[in-house]
């Protein structure tokens, strides 16, 4: 199917006249009475930043609001520009990089090129590079016009969008096992894991022999390798842990401050992990509220639990909802269909359907 276009001027301004003099119109700048079709495209793209993608015989390309080929429909392969400010195109089964004018400032020489990490840090560039491969070398290269090379082509280690994770100053690479290569592009955690994370608080999960356990940024061991799966610590001091299918939690320390016996901590609704020095814990399909400390302080006796806020629980029992605090008191009897969120003392509540 081929695409032409159509431009279609806009009156504005229509004016009737008080005494019945007729109207008048009054076009609005670049809004010329005409129409026409251009060569007929297989497809045309939505605008974004004043470019749209078009491809022409096979061809990719970009054209402006005006209609003009802005980039010419010369590439075999491109992706949307979208709201970035580069995007790859491929030429001869090879890729490159090109900005918003057409500027070709990565040449189309690598097998492949892939996004960068969203989460990259500056100690590389001021954006997230784009990782480059050929001939199963990998590197990266600056996303920016600049196209600098950030890490030159080498095949020892891989970088993988996906997979690779960078934080704090340390990349995770991969050569058959994953470890930690620094800005300097210097492996300082040798590659002998299954499986990493990125780090958090200076910590970062690792896998091995498929037992998960924790390092520092010096490679030292924080914990054993004895858990279930990975975790993070998403900012926090805490980060949920599992043996045989049971829950605990640690401290960045590596000290476990909840063991691991309850079926789930935290995640339940919108409370996630530590909130106002409590987490929600389930145990035998029923929650309750731990503190930090490890103590149960809310016995495990609710069907649901709701946000904690100004020290407030929202609490279920058989479709029956009510309000305690946090050490266990009921405030509102569970005697409710319904409990709005709290804000300011008062919460409001559904009976009979109102």
């Amino acid at each position: 199917m081929k695409y032409g276009f159509l431009l279609i001027f806009f009156f504005s301004h229509l004016i009737c006249g008080a005494q019945g003099t007729g109207l008048r119109s009054a076009k609005r700048k670049h809004n010329v009475s005409r129409s026409f079709s251009r060569k007929g495209y297989e497809y045309i793209g939505r605008f974004y930043n004043g470019i749209a993608q078009v491809v022409y015989n096979g061809k990719y390309g970009w054209i402006d609001t005006f209609y003009n080929e802005v980039i010419p429909c010369q590439y075999d392969f491109a992706e949307r520009f979208d709201n970035n400010k580069v995007t790859i195109v491929e030429l001869k089964n090879k890729k490159g990089l090109i900005n918003r004018k057409g500027k070709q400032f990565v040449p189309c020489i690598y097998d492949d090129i892939s996004c960068g990490f969203p989460w990259f840090s500056s100690h590389f560039c001021e954006t997230p590079p784009y990782i480059v491969d050929t001939n199963k070398k990998y590197g990266l290269i600056d996303s920016t016009s600049a196209g600098k090379i950030v890490l030159p082509l080498q095949s020892e280690y891989k970088i993988d969008e996906y997979e690779s994770h960078f934080s704090e100053g340390l990349l995770g690479v991969r050569n058959k096992k994953w470890g930690f290569m620094d800005t300097s592009f210097k492996i300082v955690i040798k590659c002998e894991y299954d499986d990493i994370y990125g780090f958090d608080r200076g910590v970062s999960a690792v896998k091995k022999n498929n037992r998960w356990g924790f390092i520092n940024k010096k490679g030292e061991k924080v914990t054993d390798l004895i858990y279930d799966c990975g975790a993070s610590f998403d900012n926090s001091d805490f980060a949920v842990v599992k043996i045989d299918h049971k829950e605990g939690l640690i401290n960045k320390r590596g000290e476990l401050i909840i063991p691991c016996k309850y079926d789930q901590l935290g995640a339940n609704t919108n409370w996630y992990y530590i909130k106002e020095g409590l987490i929600s814990a389930k145990l035998n399909n029923k929650w309750g509220v731990i503190n930090q400390n490890g103590d149960l302080v809310i016995p495990c006796n609710y069907e649901n639990l709701g946000d904690i806020k100004d020290g407030m629980i929202k609490v279920e029992i058989e479709g029956n909802w009510g309000l305690i605090n946090k050490e266990g008191k009921v405030i509102v009897s569970l005697n409710y269909e319904g409990l709005d969120s709290i804000s300011e003392g008062v919460i409001s509540v559904k009976l009979n359907g109102k």
